[in-house]
């Protein structure tokens, strides 16, 4: 596949990346704010998770917060 067709075929949510925002770099946090959720979900402190989520993942707090904020702001298709 070509770097053209690559983007012809993901065209609509590129658009719509661009449009919000979002970097495509934003995709390596994935697993973080997934735990968060699920930390979250098992009724952990937020302070708790924050920290502990920085630890395992070598980030600062500041960017935990930070991709938890933005993870969780809807976007307009």
């Amino acid at each position: 596949m070509t770097r053209y067709e690559f983007i012809k075929m993901a065209e609509s949510v590129l658009k719509v990346c661009d449009r919000e925002g979002i970097a495509p770099s934003e995709a390596a946090y994935l697993p973080v704010y997934e735990d968060w959720v699920r930390l979250t979900g098992e009724g952990h402190k937020k302070v708790w998770i924050i920290a502990y989520l920085a630890q395992q993942y070598g980030i600062s707090e500041a960017t935990i917060k930070r991709i938890t904020k933005k993870f969780a702001k809807w976007v307009k298709p």
